[in-house]
This record gives C-alpha cells, structure tokens and sequence, in this order.
C-alpha cells in the first residue's frame, strides 16, 4: 500500500538526518489470533521492517512476561497513577511489545504506521498500552481520542511534561519523549511559577518543531513573546541519563 493512498505526515523543517528516531511499547491484554497489518482503517501502510512485535505471555516466556511487567511499574506505583488501570494491568497475563529505531526523514509515515499499529491492537481487546520512551500510560479511549482519531501527528501527545520543585520556590520543567522523534528533548531550569503557562506554551513549541524535523543549534537563543530574552540553549549528549533517555538541551531561566 502507498503512503499516498493514506496521506503523508509531513516534516516542514526537516532539512537532514539529525537523530535516530527509537520506538518502544508494551501493549498489555489478550493475544491477537491470525494477526495481520492492520491496513487503511488505522492509516497503517505497513509495518516498518526495522520495527519488531514479539508477544510474551505464553506458557513458554511467561516468565519474560512477567518480567517485562515488574520493570515498567510495579502494583504501588502503577496504583498511585490510576488505582482502576492498575488493576486490569495486573491481571493481564499477555503483552506485546513493539519496539526499533526509524528511519530520520521527511516524513513521519513509519511512525504514523506504528501508531495505526497500536491502535488496532488496542480495539482488538488491548487494555492499555505503556509508551517506554515518555513513560506514559493510555487507556484506549484516552489513546483514540489524543492521538488517533484526529488523523495527524499531534507530536505534544507523545511527550511528557515533568515539573520538579526546585529551591527556592522555583520548578524544573522538563519533557520526556522526544527519543521517538530522534531529537533531544528539553530542560527548563529555576522557572519561576508566575511563567508557568508561558514555559509550558514554549516547550510545546519547540516539541512541534524538533518533530516536524526542525534542529535546534547549541547555544541558539528561544525568541517568544511572553517569555524573556536571554533563554540559550546548550545541547547535552548524554543517553544514559535517566531523566529522559535520551539527549537533551538544557536551558536556564534568565536571572535566576
């Protein structure tokens, strides 16, 4: 099937490879029997060959499974977030995960694929599905609703915006997802609470932006109306740090 046929997912400012776009997803509930690409129903135009779909809960890799599951959440963790989620996930004995590295292009067609993917499974008896790389839970009906059914890439609803108290009554925003996308995600340091919607409108931007293929140069300035003038920005490299998983770019609130 054509990319053409279902509509491409454009990236306006994608100009060269800067990254290696990585996927990975758990999708717990019932194993699929005869399982198949799901097709142009759920805009899939095929699954990505670099992407893999292995389903643990058989007798044999029970144990696998059961693994899988105690290394994303464990019940109390899982029970503070949605204490009913919780325990539908623990009573699952069956997942899927789905999980590679993309190609970094002018479109987001293979992701686009990948979340047809999701989609189906879950309409076809899914419980919820965890996105490792954002650690982020959806329900199906909160996944159709944020991230399917409006037929286009919405790159703020795979990204995770974390608030951290900070000394001196200030927060640290930051995000966690962008690995999905091959680009780094973002760190926003001593934000005063007064900006908050502000910095909040300012990494969404810069969200949009990385994903639709944009690149943001080490050390540019973030020029935006609401937020002041002197926020730079400083790329750092690091992909073991646990925070994002990912590299990120570190900005600090002017004056602080």
């Amino acid at each position: 099937m054509a990319d053409s046929d279902i509509g491409s997912w454009l990236r306006p400012y994608f100009s060269e490879p800067a990254g290696e776009p990585s996927l990975y997803y758990v999708v717990f509930g019932p194993l699929i029997q005869g399982f198949h690409s799901p097709g142009p129903a759920y805009r899939c135009a095929g699954i990505p060959a670099s992407i893999g779909i292995t389903a643990y809960g058989q007798e044999e890799n029970l144990g696998e499974f059961m693994t899988i599951r105690q290394s994303i959440a464990s019940p109390e963790q899982l029970r503070e977030i949605n204490p009913q989620l919780a325990d539908r996930i623990f009573e699952q004995r069956h997942c899927i995960v789905i999980r590679g590295k993309l190609a970094d292009t002018g479109t987001l067609n293979e992701f686009r694929d990948v979340i047809g993917l999701i989609t189906y499974l879950l309409d076809a008896g899914g419980v919820a599905v965890f996105d490792v790389q954002s650690s982020n839970w959806w329900e199906r009906d909160d996944w159709h609703r944020n991230v399917f059914d409006h037929g286009e890439p919405a790159p703020v609803a795979h990204v995770t915006l974390w608030y951290r108290r900070e000394k001196g009554g200030t927060v640290w925003l930051h995000t966690r997802g962008m690995r999905k996308f091959g680009r780094p995600d973002l760190s926003l340091r001593r934000l005063p609470l007064a900006y908050r919607e502000a910095a909040e409108e300012m990494l969404k931007r810069l969200i949009g932006f990385q994903a639709f293929g944009g690149a943001v140069a080490d050390g540019q300035e973030i020029q935006m109306q609401g937020v002041p003038a002197g926020i730079h920005c400083r790329r750092c490299d690091n992909m073991n740090d646990e925070t994002f998983n990912n590299a990120h770019i570190e900005m600090d609130w002017p004056g602080r």
